[in-house]
């Protein structure tokens, strides 16, 4: 792979912007840093995941030709995948540029992304994670947590980019979309570039609500985090989503976890790497929804891949062993090794 610093002026070069949105506030914040910078042949697509009246207002009110809004519901794809592969069918654009509406577009983004794009090769950027300052990439390796989808700008060029695919692992869509985009290129064609082109200043203000967190939790950068309640001295590792649920103080939730709306989470709790809660009994890609609530209680702790079922109650210094099904409730103090319980 290659570094590349050449500055050749590409004006010619036109970009598309594409932002799924759930209608965050935020929004309006990551237009307004790249509006100024459009160029006339430019593009903005914006996808709501289903009806999105705040983004459909703040779109409508820039009056902008070129900013398109639409709406784009699929129960069976997480947030963001199938919205981007929708909007990179409509866009016409020379290259694409992915970014999330919590992120920023830094001064002289699109400026940048033009200069490199005379190579007509895949190119990664920096981002920088403006919570934690953390900069990305740190080096020049393809790799989990050193690359993500903001950074990853690639020609609008059939056959030679890949689809945002569900995948097994919360969180790993953008690596994955980057590591197949990259085999459809011949060896050596990513371009690194150390213009730092964004920013994301706040993962987790979704679906319109806020992220209440408490004093000295430490959230990394890649969780995302939406209508939550963090406790105190808390700390929420990579690529962990939490939406919709309560989390306690002092706990320690670990890589790759999902915890859906409906989970409450006690003080004190162990949610191990890849821990799956589950919300509904009788999940269906269309159709109503039957929400159920989970509880688990302070002190207790749950292994590495474990399944927590809708509905039930893990007392309090419960034990669950790696990759147990729970399907139902936990008596205090009991060490769940067998699977299914």
């Amino acid at each position: 792979m290659q570094t590349d610093n050449s500055e050749s002026s590409t004006m010619s070069i036109s970009i598309a912007l594409i932002t799924p949105t759930l209608g965050r506030e935020t929004l309006e914040r990551t237009l307004e840093s790249g509006l100024s910078q459009l160029a006339a042949e430019d593009e903005w697509l914006i996808v709501g995941d289903g009806p999105q009246p705040h983004a459909r207002q703040v779109v409508a009110e820039r009056a902008d030709e070129r900013i398109r809004y639409w709406e784009h519901a699929d129960a069976a794809s997480s947030y963001g995948n199938a919205h981007r592969n929708c909007a990179m069918g409509a866009a016409q654009a020379d290259y694409f540029l992915f970014v999330d509406d919590d992120d920023v577009l830094l001064d002289g983004a699109l400026d940048a992304v033009r200069r490199k794009a005379a190579s007509g090769k895949p190119l990664m950027f920096r981002m920088d994670y403006g919570p934690k300052n953390c900069l990305l990439w740190r080096e020049r390796i393809v790799r989990e947590a050193n690359v993500g989808g903001a950074m990853f700008v690639i020609p609008n060029r059939s056959g030679l980019f890949a689809e945002w695919a569900e995948t097994a692992r919360p969180g790993m869509s953008d690596f994955q979309f980057i590591t197949r985009t990259l085999d459809l290129w011949p060896p050596d064609s990513l371009r690194w570039c150390e213009d730092v082109i964004c920013r994301c200043e706040a993962h987790g203000k979704g679906l319109g609500g806020t992220v209440t967190q408490g004093k000295q939790a430490v959230i990394h950068p890649t969780a995302n985090i939406y209508q939550s309640t963090i406790g105190a001295e808390t700390k929420v590792a990579a690529f962990v989503e939490i939406g919709g649920a309560t989390v306690g103080a002092r706990c320690k939730v670990q890589a790759f976890a999902f915890i859906p709306p409906g989970v409450t989470i006690g003080d004190e709790v162990f949610i191990g790497p890849h821990v799956c809660f589950t919300n509904d009994r009788h999940p269906r890609a269309v159709g109503e929804w039957s929400g159920e609530s989970t509880v688990v209680e302070d002190g207790a702790s749950i292994g590495a891949q474990a399944t927590i079922l809708p509905g039930v109650t893990i007392g309090s210094g419960a034990m669950i062993g790696a990759g147990v099904t729970v399907t139902r409730d936990v008596p205090p103090g009991e060490t769940v090794s067998r699977s299914p319980w």
